[in-house]
């Protein structure tokens, strides 16, 4: 919902008009990889920091500021729109992790174990997820005052992330347990001591 973002946020006067919360969503759009990727490599990261190797993420980085360079430099020369300067920095950082993915998995002790299984059912999640936000689209609903477009939006949200979590439930995964046990549980637990 990146153009829905932008105008529920940005979208206070005449002055930034529709035009603009265009290519400011196409800008959202081109960081949102990256977002993820990020992610990734900040657990990456702590994992090579944690076995004590931190010459291997330094020169991952490194390669990561090069190959954002490199793009960048290259499309801009091409003439392309500075949509592609986003782009190119979401592949920037996909090298990035894959650089830190290969190195840590190489090593038995270390890698991830069923990582598999947990790739397909978050990618099945996620398309539970992008199939009801998409049908709520459909519906024929444009709010112009901001307190219902910040009702309608985060409605919205709060439903794709539950569709995403009764997903996640409906196929058993270990991550949503372990996130129910250290967060959700002791909230529950500090209430009920509270009452």
């Amino acid at each position: 919902m990146p153009l829905d973002l932008v105008k529920t946020l940005l979208q206070w006067s005449s002055n930034f008009t529709d035009k603009n919360a265009e290519m400011a969503a196409l800008f959202l759009t081109g960081y949102c990889a990256a977002i993820v990727f990020q992610s990734v490599i900040f657990i990456l990261n702590q994992a090579f920091y944690a076995i004590g190797q931190t010459r291997f993420p330094l020169f991952a980085g490194i390669v990561s500021m090069v190959v954002n360079f490199g793009m960048c430099f290259l499309l801009v020369n091409l003439g392309c729109g500075a949509l592609f300067l986003t782009i190119s920095y979401s592949v920037s950082c996909l090298v990035r992790m894959i650089l830190l993915a290969l190195v840590y998995s190489r090593n038995k002790k270390l890698a991830p174990r069923r990582m598999k299984l947990f790739l397909l059912k978050s990618a099945l999640c996620l398309g539970s997820l992008m199939i009801g936000l998409y049908l709520l689209n459909l519906l024929p609903f444009d709010p112009s005052r901001k307190l219902m477009q910040f009702a309608w939006f985060g409605g919205r949200a709060v439903l794709g992330f539950m569709i995403y979590f009764i997903m996640a439930f409906v196929l058993r995964m270990e991550e949503l347990q372990t996130a129910y046990n250290r967060y959700i549980r002791r909230f529950f637990k500090k209430k009920a001591a509270s009452n």
